[in-house]
């Protein structure tokens, strides 16, 4: 008998979509599924359409629980889950039918803890695949850990990815990690020694909505991608083979967020912690090649005149 794999969702004021989610894992031609939509207390029609589809079809579960954010939600998931892999979807997402089948193949062909596939990024209107490598990898862990960090969301992300649930049992979703519990969540499945498999032929619609978490109006919450990626290199400092990728990430991550604060015009004192996070690595930015001229030179105005630095970002914003 094939084995069981469980799908958690994380269900929370996605009304217009969370039909269209459902269907798409129903209809996975892969059947074995156990799968668990964790109504977050939502305020909307979700929890009794979360209901109903468990009237539906048998091999879906309904946890209700007060509000706590989507990390809370899917830590109940997997406390809930009974399959030997487990998945987690947004609620407001979609999968290709055969996604579920295809990670199985790749998990099972050889004992993985970990199957990747790719994704489209999608509006309604447009697809755009993330990634035109569909070739097999086998990354050890330094190439894990460089991918990590360097290949953003086909890689941080919990919801292109099939996990052997023995190896997440230990593991789970942290509220500090802010915006970033994904890519944490991945970070510390990766410290534990998994065996990984990579395969990214798009299967997940990642759908993009004006009033998602990736167009939202700036939020304090930004700063979470810098923790995070300052987190992964205290972890990984010693290591001459990554170091060098995990500062350029998070140079690179610190200048996003000290921009958004600069146009927004908001929180003063996460701007002068950015600049220190990003001035701390001058010498390593200005001197190493896998930085950009225009890396280098953002670096030196940041360094030399943050007011002018602050006067070019408002000039092009």
């Amino acid at each position: 008998m094939a084995d069981i794999i469980s799908v958690i969702v994380a269900v929370y004021k996605t009304e217009e979509y969370l039909d269209k989610c459902v269907k798409s894992i129903i209809n996975q031609t892969y059947k074995n599924l156990e799968i668990i939509l964790v109504d977050d207390g939502s305020p909307d029609n979700c929890p009794k359409m979360c209901d109903d589809w468990a009237n539906k079809d048998s091999r879906i579960k309904v946890i209700h629980k007060t509000n706590g954010g989507l990390s809370s939600a899917r830590n109940a998931g997997i406390e809930a889950a009974a399959g030997k892999y487990l998945m987690f979807t947004d609620s407001d997402d979609f999968l290709e039918d055969d996604m579920i089948e295809f990670l199985y193949n790749l998990i099972k062909k050889d004992d993985y803890d970990l199957a990747r596939c790719g994704f489209y990024f999608d509006d309604g209107k447009t697809l755009k695949g993330e990634n035109n490598d569909y070739s097999v990898k086998y990354p050890d862990y330094d190439q894990l850990m460089i991918d990590l960090v360097s290949n953003g969301y086909t890689s941080g992300a919990v919801w292109n990815k099939i996990y052997k649930t023995e190896s997440v049992k230990s593991n789970r979703f942290l509220d500090e990690d802010g915006c970033s519990e994904d890519i944490m969540f991945n970070f510390r499945f990766y410290q534990q020694n998994s065996k990984v498999v990579f395969c990214d032929v798009p299967k997940y619609h990642y759908m993009v909505r004006e009033n998602s978490i990736v167009n939202s109006e700036f939020k304090e919450l930004a700063y979470s991608i810098v923790r995070a990626k300052k987190l992964i290199l205290e972890s990984l400092h010693n290591n001459s083979t990554v170091f060098p990728y995990v500062v350029k990430s998070l140079v690179e991550s610190a200048f996003i967020v000290l921009s958004g604060c600069i146009r927004n015009k908001a929180f003063p004192d996460m701007q002068n912690e950015l600049r220190s996070d990003i001035l701390k690595y001058r010498k390593y930015v200005l001197k190493n090649n896998m930085f950009s001229s225009m890396c280098k030179a953002k670096t030196v105005i940041l360094w030399i005149s943050p007011s002018l630095f602050k006067f070019l970002i408002w000039r092009i914003k």
